[in-house]
């Protein structure tokens, strides 16, 4: 790869992974929150942003230097 793909692919993995983390975290304040004011609701709407966000930062690990190398043609 040359060195502006390398650049892009790096900077698109960065992104996605800090949206991925912010859900995340996102996700882990509100099963907190849920837990210390005994809102099973919200404890329930966190962990699917929690899993939610896992999910993107490990797409963005996993399938985005594939996309690259698919869409390199030398």
């Amino acid at each position: 790869m040359n060195a502006i793909t390398d650049v892009a692919q790096q900077v698109l993995i960065g992104l996605l992974s800090a949206v991925g983390a912010g859900f995340a975290l996102w996700g882990a304040i509100d099963v907190a929150t849920g837990f210390s004011q005994h809102n099973a609701a919200k404890q329930e709407a966190g962990i699917p942003k929690v899993i939610g966000g896992v999910a993107v930062i490990a797409i963005a690990n996993l399938l985005i230097p594939k996309i690259f190398e698919f869409l390199t043609f030398t």
